[in-house]
């Protein structure tokens, strides 16, 4: 697959205002695309949109490919987008990114409703439904015990010698075990980002298993891990330096 950028044709720059007079509306985050023109988004890549108001920054992906560009925010509630690129990644199913991408173009104006975002057209009519991807969360919210339910979207194969987890402890200090064997390791935080996370130092006894690819492709993912946050289903999401969902682990009872 390749993996060169390309800008993409937006009619220009995508200017949004509020579906209706509202104070300022607070973008920033990862946002899922939970609706698409009024059709639920039922897809195992679930397409989101990230806004770093900081540095004036769009990130994210639309179904396949990964989306980067700048915005500026004004008045509040008016967002101008340019630059916007993609990768060039082919994928079995390329409707919903074609239906992101085509229907971006149509958005005229953003509405905050609760904890969500209406991205709307010029009439007001809602296009797209975004809610956030995940809640921030501090580091001593995932303190414990948590196993892994999937890796790279893959539930966890059965002929392991037991369920993969993890476990961190107060002082930065990471172990658990792999499928056949125990690791241990450090976590890296960053300060000036809440989300931040690397996983430092991890070693590995050396038992053998019927299935070390998984073993072995789980702790390359976990050298590339760079962010975290709490799923809306309570577990907790490790993801890469694409901003992808690579691990989502089960607190441990």
């Amino acid at each position: 697959m390749m993996k060169k950028f390309m800008t993409i044709a937006m009619m220009g720059a995508v200017v949004m205002t509020s579906c209706s007079v509202q104070e300022d509306v607070n973008v920033e985050g990862q946002w899922n695309i939970v609706t698409l023109n009024g059709k639920t988004v039922d897809t195992e890549n679930i397409p989101y949109i990230g806004f770093d108001t900081e540095e004036g920054r769009i990130f994210g992906n639309s179904g396949c490919n990964y989306i980067n560009g700048t915005f500026n925010l004004k008045d509040g509630n008016i967002i101008e987008f340019g630059n916007v690129g993609s990768t060039m990644m082919s994928c079995p199913d390329m409707q919903i990114e074609q239906e992101v991408l085509s229907t971006l173009e149509k958005v005229g104006k953003i509405k905050a409703e609760g904890e969500a975002l209406s991205l709307c057209d010029a009439k007001g009519n809602q296009l797209i439904k975004l809610e956030k991807r995940f809640e921030e969360v501090a580091y001593s919210a995932i303190e414990g015990k948590w196993n892994m339910v999937k890796v790279e979207g893959e539930d966890i194969p059965s002929d392991l010698d037991g369920i993969p987890f993890l476990s961190f402890t107060a002082d930065l200090n990471v172990a658990g075990l792999a499928g056949y064997n125990n690791v241990h390791g450090a976590v890296a935080l960053d300060e000036a980002d809440t989300t931040s996370i690397q996983f430092e130092n991890m070693a590995a006894t050396r038992k053998m298993g019927p299935n070390m690819e998984f073993e072995d492709n789980m702790m390359n993912v976990l050298g590339n891990i760079r962010s975290f946050g709490l799923l809306s289903n309570g577990h907790l999401a490790l993801f890469d330096a694409n901003g992808k969902l690579a691990i989502e682990l089960e607190k441990a009872e």
